[in-house]
């Protein structure tokens, strides 16, 4: 995962990072202490999905995803699946980040999601970006927790597919869990609390 990271980076923002940098940004003040955990996990490769489960007996379907029927890896779940919701929260994230920053950098792969917090949009002058680079961690972070956090509602909470979350209860939820998180972003930005 480190490899597909740095290149990643590499590819997006022009800059080289080490194996030491890229772990450092799990500690990144931007991200939510549950991201946190999940970025550990993914660079660690540490999520019980699918090779982890081909070896063990009974349980092999859950390699593969229930919905598309290929191997679940966490680059399937977050930017490939049809699981429900996931389109809906990209296409959501694009349109607030489009918003403050007249260019959307593409998803290609997990790589894209694990480096958010090497970050380093710069303006049309080649002057780093210090809010567009923070609202990017903010906003790549939630999204991929959420879908995370839905594809793991889905698969263990609903039996059936009539009891997944609709189009309009997925994006309800998603603007529930944003709206506040970048409200505190800006209260805790605020000049009264210095630099």
């Amino acid at each position: 995962m480190l490899d597909i990271t740095r290149h990643a980076v590499h590819r997006n923002y022009g800059s080289l990072h080490n194996d030491k940098t890229i772990w450092q940004t799990i500690k990144n003040k931007d991200f939510n202490k549950p991201y946190h955990t999940f970025l550990w996990k993914a660079l660690h490769k540490n999520h019980k999905i699918g090779d982890y489960w081909s070896h063990i007996p009974n349980y092999e379907h859950r390699s593969t995803c229930h919905k598309c029927g290929t191997t679940e890896d966490l680059e399937h779940i977050i930017l490939k699946c049809d699981i429900p919701g996931r389109e809906i929260v990209w296409n959501a994230t694009k349109s607030l980040w489009l918003k403050k920053v007249n260019r959307w950098p593409e998803l290609k792969n997990i790589g894209d999601i694990l480096g958010c917090g090497l970050a380093e949009f710069k303006s049309n002058h080649n002057k780093l970006m210090k809010g567009a680079n923070r609202l990017y961690r903010i906003l790549i972070s939630e999204a991929t927790h959420f879908i995370w956090k839905l594809r793991n509602e889905q698969l263990f909470k609903h039996e059936s597919k009539e009891e997944w979350p609709h189009q309009t209860e997925i994006l309800n939820k998603w603007v529930a869990i944003i709206n506040p998180r970048l409200t505190l972003d800006r209260s805790a930005t605020h000049s009264r609390y210095d630099k």
